[in-house]
């Protein structure tokens, strides 16, 4: 579908805005995705847009992890394959529910869900700490879960993996960002495959949006911003909660 110039231009130069919020906390689809809800772009097409972002983004970090030697995959690779079968899942459920029409029904509902998480959500710990689950038990229920939501509506997952490796399997905060891009590389790019089956990314805005995304992840790289965690916690939360207004009541 064709949309105005104007749109193109404001939205890429969201992305922009961003590729700088995942270079320094992540969660950038937290702030993307009702931008373009608001601009009138349907939720399964501004999620499918958002995913295809978030794949290259992905994989990008964690090519260099890689190289990096940040990642364990030899202790997670079984989350992988729980991440990759909730995710199959998920994206099914998001066509389904957007075919029947209650995707766009529930979807402001589910922003402000995520706003108040954001919200009231523990900071993950910068030093390495005391897993508090087993290996097998955190790869069954994190990978599910986090694979199942991801797919279906994404916002959110990057940095809640980022908590649970963090609190749950006591990684450091490097560690813990490292292993949850990979996590979420095989979310977005599995659900990105059906969602490109399905006819569902629109190429244009997409591509631009990508290409946005990534300057701004250069960009954010090079930033120091002095409180900047704290501001950028209340745009995480402040963006989502005013879409849904927007969307529930000026729709």
């Amino acid at each position: 579908m064709d949309l105005p110039l104007s749109i193109v231009i404001i939205l890429t130069a969201c992305s922009i805005l961003g590729g700088v919020l995942n270079a320094i906390s992540g969660g950038a689809g937290m702030v993307i995705v009702p931008l373009m809800l608001v601009m009138g772009i349907p939720p399964i097409n501004a999620i499918a847009v958002n995913k295809f972002q978030n794949t290259l983004g992905s994989s990008t970090a964690t090519y260099q992890y890689l190289g990096k030697g940040f990642l364990d995959i030899e202790s997670n690779w079984p989350l992988l394959i729980y991440a990759l079968a909730g995710s199959c899942i998920g994206v099914v459920l998001l066509q389904w529910f957007s075919e029947a029409g209650i995707l766009e029904v529930i979807i402001p509902y589910v922003l402000i869900f995520i706003a108040l998480y954001i919200a009231v959500a523990p900071v993950a710990a910068g030093s390495a700490g005391t897993p508090k689950m087993s290996k097998s038990r955190f790869n069954a229920i994190v990978g599910s879960c986090s694979g199942l939501y991801g797919g279906f509506f994404g916002m959110g997952t990057g940095p809640s993996l980022v908590l649970a490796f963090s609190v749950l399997r006591g990684y450091e905060l490097r560690m813990a960002v490292s292993n949850s891009r990979l996590v979420m590389m095989v979310i977005h790019t599995s659900s990105l495959l059906i969602l490109m089956a399905g006819g569902h990314v629109w190429w244009l805005i997409a591509i631009c949006m990508a290409l946005g995304n990534i300057a701004g992840s250069y960009l954010g790289a090079q930033l120091l911003i002095k409180s900047g965690h704290r501001l950028i916690k209340a745009l995480l939360v402040i963006v989502p909660l005013a879409s849904a207004i927007k969307l529930l009541f000026f729709n």
